[in-house]
């Protein structure tokens, strides 16, 4: 049944959450999507399914059982470990704890070895099936590795095997390092000021604008590259298009009404991101008010039922960087970022959304990208204090189109049906970054 409901958090926007995208026709007699696709995703999973997902655990000859894989945790979270372990386990990167005490001696609760011992073999046994596994690093994707020792018996689990990956070497120059890449409609004003800004603290750096816009103004310059797209092709499409000619090893996305400043030291982004084994670290925005951005929110999808998934965004982060005042980890940044371009185009941006889209790249990347965030890092957002009767001719055909309602963007039912579809979600509980 369609049963799952996101729950309604104090920091929840009332107006949106949560909500179902099948809801938004009252009366209307269409099948539940999940239902109707039910088939769709079942082949889905199957074709992707992968036998190291699954469960296994090591019978030995000698009093030891433990999963050797198939154990998932979410990034800082706590699992039971499941099995009749041992008496004596070690992590790397979390603690070990027990959620019921069943009369057995337990030392090192909450830290990263935890010993149990015990004169009553039943106690014990009874004791290992609540131990849990709390993840305290959060970097999406790594293996923990455990050590399982039983009298003089010892041994490990949860190890990952992957093939070895080529390392591409990269000159240390910020300019052969990095492309700055956005894109542009209908705004070739803001789109030379941010050149102008680029140039005057980096001279030297790539640029790499997709545009489509109509009538088109070609853009030329030093190490600027303009490639132009189909009339109102899309926001998404056209980043896909910018991002897919960047060949440095590193890319800066900026939006094209951005203006650099002093503050704005892509070497500093640069340094986290090396520094902390991030794949993209998100600057903040500054108003024409003063006030600067940065949009941190965390990201969770839960299976409810085995039949969708709920997926919760709460502005915020998950901890600070060690040793980068300002930096945190989190999952979700604003429009100011810089990233891995292999990581980025991994993720890609889905071309359906095309004129309002944001959050829908973090939700791709969940699990698959580590993303940090630094509040010292600051790009100037260019005034958006214009009356209207005083608008150019462009202007007022940018305002027609980013704010039609008629096409695939995030507010309107069409991109929710998109969304909850190519996810399996059941609803979407957003909470204000």
């Amino acid at each position: 049944g369609n049963s799952c409901d996101c729950k309604q958090l104090p920091w929840s926007k009332s107006k949106f959450n949560p909500f179902h995208f099948w809801m938004t026709e009252k009366g209307s007699a269409k099948p539940h999507p999940l239902d109707e696709n039910e088939g769709a995703w079942i082949r889905r999973e199957h074709e992707f399914s992968l036998p190291e997902h699954e469960l296994m655990f090591a019978q030995a000859n000698f009093p030891l059982s433990y999963p050797t894989q198939g154990l998932r945790v979410h990034p800082l979270g706590t699992i039971l470990i499941p099995g009749e372990t041992t008496g004596d386990i070690c992590c790397q990167l979390g603690n070990l704890n027990r959620n019921r005490n069943v009369n057995v001696e337990a030392k090192g609760l909450g830290t990263n070895r935890l010993v149990l011992t015990s004169l009553n073999l039943q106690a014990l046994n009874e004791q290992l099936k609540f131990i849990t596994y709390t993840n305290k690093l959060y970097l999406p994707g790594v293996a923990e590795r455990g050590n399982f020792h039983f009298i003089t018996s010892t041994t490990e689990g949860g190890r990952r095997l992957s093939f070895h990956s080529c390392l591409c070497l990269s000159m240390r120059n910020i300019s052969e390092l990095v492309t700055v890449v956005t894109k542009t409609f209908l705004r070739y004003d803001d789109l030379k000021k941010l050149i102008a800004s680029i140039r005057e603290f980096y001279p030297d750096i790539h640029i790499i604008i997709a545009d489509d816009s109509e009538p088109w103004q070609p853009i030329t310059g030093w190490r600027i590259e303009h490639y132009k797209m189909p009339f109102a092709k899309g926001w998404f499409a056209g980043r896909n298009l910018a991002i897919s000619q960047v060949t440095t090893k590193y890319l800066v996305w900026v939006d094209d009404d951005f203006i650099f400043t002093k503050d704005t030291k892509l070497e500093k982004l640069l340094t986290v991101l090396e520094d902390n084994m991030l794949d993209m670290v998100g600057g903040a925005v500054r108003e024409a008010t003063g006030f600067s951005r940065t949009y941190r929110h965390k990201l969770t999808i839960s299976l409810e039922k085995e039949d969708g998934y709920c997926l919760q965004r709460q502005g915020g982060y998950y901890h600070e960087l060690a040793g980068f005042p300002g930096c945190v980890l989190t999952d979700g940044v604003i429009n100011f970022f810089l990233g891995r371009t292999e990581s980025i185009r991994n993720v890609g941006f889905d071309p359906r959304h095309k004129r309002v889209a944001h959050t829908e790249f973090f939700i791709d990347g969940v699990g698959h990208l580590r993303v940090g965030s630094c509040d010292y890092v600051i790009v100037d957002h260019a005034s958006k204090l214009h009356l209207k009767w005083f608008y150019s001719n462009s202007q007022k055909e940018y305002v027609k189109f980013r704010y039609l309602s008629n096409v695939i963007d995030s507010h309107t039912p069409n991109a929710q049906q998109v969304l909850f579809f190519k996810n399996r979600l059941k609803c979407y509980n957003m909470g204000s970054p």
